[in-house]
C-alpha cells in the first residue's frame, strides 16, 4: 500500500520540484532588463516587462507642434548620443498631443539611436523610483523615464520622491537616466485660493506664500518646459484635413465637413488633435452607417 501512494507521490513532487526551479529561475531574472525599446515598470513587485505592441505615433502626424517638436528631439538626440540633458516637463491643455510627442519622438531618435529605451512609469508608482534607478544605473543603454498625465495632491508622498529624487536627494541620479513627465498642470500641483492669496494655514500657523514656492520649486526640477495651449480653429481645422486625407479619403472635404467639425469641437468643449481624429472616426462610421442602410433598402 506504502508502495502505490509513494508511485503517486513522486510525480507530483517532481512536478513540485520543477515549478520551484522555475520560480528561482525567475526571481534571477528580475534583476535583468529585456531586450525591447519600450518597457514599463511595475513598482510592485518591481519588474520591468516589455511593452509588446507599443504605441508609437509618427512625427508626421502631429500637426502644430513645431515648437515643441524641434525643442524635444533635440534635447532628445542629445541624451540618445550620451550628452547631458534637462528632465522634460511638457504641460497644457487635455489632448493636445503632449504624450504622442513624447512616444513619437522616442521613436524617431531610437531608430537612429537603438540603446535608447522608454521606460514607462505609473504615477503610483512613483514611490518604487529608486529601485528602479538602482536597477538601471551603469547600464550601457540610455532610459528615458516616462510618467504620463502628472498630477499630485500636495500630501502626496510619490510629488516628495519624485523630487527629492530629480535634484536634492542623497540618491545619486544615474548618467543614462532622463526624466519626462507631462501633465494637464504647469505646476503639477492643485493650486487652492489660499495659495493664490499668497498664504495657507498649518497646524493653526500662517504660512507665507510657502505652498506657491514648494510648487514652483517642484516644477523648477525640470529643465525644459513644453507648454501645449489649446489649438486655434485654423490649425483645429488643418488637422481635421490631415485625418480625413489619411484614414478617410472617401469622406467628401469642404466647408459643410469642417463645419460638422468645429460643431463636434464645441461639443466636447475643446479643440484639439485628439478631438479632430475622433471627429473624422466619427464621420467615417456615420457614412458607412449610412452607406449599410442605403444596401439593406435595395
Amino acid at each position: 500500500m506504502v508502495e502505490i501512494q509513494n508511485q503517486h507521490v513522486a510525480p507530483i513532487l517532481e512536478r513540485m520540484a520543477r515549478a520551484l526551479e522555475r520560480l528561482a529561475g525567475s526571481d534571477c531574472e528580475s534583476d535583468s532588463i529585456p531586450d525591447a525599446p519600450v518597457l514599463y515598470w511595475h513598482g510592485h513587485p518591481g519588474r520591468l516587462r516589455p511593452v509588446r505592441h507599443p504605441d508609437l505615433p509618427f512625427l508626421d502626424d502631429l500637426l502644430g507642434l513645431d515648437r515643441q517638436r524641434t525643442a524635444l528631439l533635440q534635447t532628445i538626440r542629445a541624451f540618445a548620443r550620451g550628452a547631458p540633458a534637462n528632465h522634460v516637463l511638457l504641460a497644457g491643455a487635455r489632448g493636445t498631443g503632449k504624450s504622442s510627442l513624447v512616444r513619437a519622438v522616442f521613436a524617431s531618435v531610437q531608430r537612429d539611436d537603438p540603446d535608447v529605451r522608454l521606460i514607462a512609469i505609473a504615477p503610483g508608482d512613483l514611490a518604487t523610483l529608486p529601485d528602479l534607478l538602482e536597477r538601471l544605473t551603469d547600464r550601457p543603454e540610455r532610459f528615458i523615464v516616462f510618467c504620463d498625465d502628472l498630477t499630485f495632491s500636495s500630501a502626496d508622498a510619490n510629488y516628495h520622491s519624485l523630487k527629492g529624487l530629480l535634484e536634492g536627494s542623497a540618491l545619486a541620479q544615474p548618467d543614462n537616466v532622463l526624466f519626462v513627465v507631462t501633465s494637464n498642470r504647469r505646476h503639477l500641483l492643485p493650486q487652492t485660493t489660499a495659495d493664490q492669496a499668497g498664504t495657507r494655514v498649518v497646524d493653526g500657523e500662517l504660512h507665507e506664500s510657502e505652498a506657491i514656492e514648494d510648487k514652483l520649486a517642484f516644477a523648477d526640477r525640470f529643465g525644459l518646459w513644453l507648454s501645449f495651449p489649446p489649438l486655434n480653429q485654423a490649425t483645429y481645422l488643418q488637422i481635421v484635413e490631415h485625418w480625413r486625407s489619411r484614414i478617410a479619403p472617401a469622406l467628401p472635404g469642404g466647408p459643410q465637413f469642417l463645419d460638422e467639425a468645429l460643431r463636434f469641437a464645441r461639443r466636447r468643449g475643446t479643440r484639439s488633435g485628439r478631438t479632430a481624429r475622433q471627429f473624422v472616426l466619427a464621420a467615417l462610421a456615420a457614412d458607412q452607417g449610412a452607406d449599410d442602410d442605403a444596401s439593406a433598402a435595395t
